[in-house]
């Protein structure tokens, strides 16, 4: 994760995020079986369309997004509550930069 984007890897295969196309950031919920496991999948959940970077052992986070093929990212990460709250603190400083923020 960088001041303006996320960037979330599988192997070979990688996909970046701007951070201003993020709506939201929250735990993941749904069964790793409903992803068929680990690896890169796609899966509707809730009529969205999700791309899922997932391990089994891990929990995961969803990013709702806006503009993208895809209109939620689901990834596996060891450290989830502090992931959520660094993009969230990071889009809420995208919202109050004003005249700064990237365009």
């Amino acid at each position: 994760m960088t001041n303006d984007h996320v960037s979330v890897a599988y192997a070979l295969i990688s996909y970046i995020v701007p951070l201003k196309d993020i709506t939201d950031a929250r735990l993941d919920e749904t069964s790793a079986l409903r992803y068929g496991g680990a690896g890169i999948k796609f899966a509707p959940v809730d009529g969205k369309r999700r791309l899922v970077f997932s391990n089994v052992s891990s929990p995961r986070i969803v990013l709702a997004m806006r503009g993208r093929r895809f209109d939620e990212l689901v990834f596996s990460t060891a450290r989830p509550d502090e992931v959520v709250k660094l993009i969230r603190d990071r889009m809420g400083e995208m919202d109050d930069c004003g005249s700064r923020c990237p365009s």
